[in-house]
Formats: structure tokens, C-alpha cells, sequence
């Protein structure tokens, strides 16, 4: 059955919690929101279930790039989304 749910819906990621009956909460990843400035540049991540985006962090626009390298791999980013000028 769970792997039937699986090729069902691929955008699914499955995450074992150790608990006694097997703990599979299944979430999407998240979205992640990009606005760019000049100067400082604002990042947003949505909740797992994706119903609620909240702001992250600002950052100085040259430490975006190291941020997100380090950022995205870490916490199951699926889509970036970048603000028009």
C-alpha cells in the first residue's frame, strides 16, 4: 500500500519519526520566495503542506547565493519562486 500511495503522488516526501507504528507523515517540500534589491534581498518559506508562507530572513544581496546553497538541500526546497523588479 505505501508504495502504491508513493508512485501515486510523486510530489510527496515520506519521513520515518521512529515512532511504534512505523511514524510516516507524508509533506510536500517547501516553496521558497526570493526578493531581490539592490542592496538587501528578503527570503520567504512556505510550511510543509504548503498553506502558509512566512518571511525568513533578510539578507545582504551578495550572501543570498552562500545562503541558499546551504539553505535549500538542508530543508527539502521544491520550487523558488523570484519577485519581478
Amino acid at each position: 500500500m505505501k508504495d502504491k500511495f508513493r508512485a501515486s503522488c510523486p510530489l510527496f516526501i515520506q519521513e520515518s519519526q521512529g515512532t511504534p507504528l512505523g511514524g510516516v507523515y507524508l509533506h510536500m517540500g517547501i516553496i521558497l520566495a526570493i526578493d531581490f534589491g539592490e542592496k538587501r534581498t528578503g527570503i520567504a518559506v512556505t510550511d510543509p503542506m504548503q498553506i502558509i508562507a512566512s518571511g525568513l530572513t533578510t539578507l545582504p544581496t551578495k550572501e543570498v547565493i552562500p545562503f541558499l546553497v546551504d539553505y535549500c538541500p538542508a530543508n527539502a526546497v521544491q520550487t523558488c519562486v523570484i519577485g519581478q523588479p
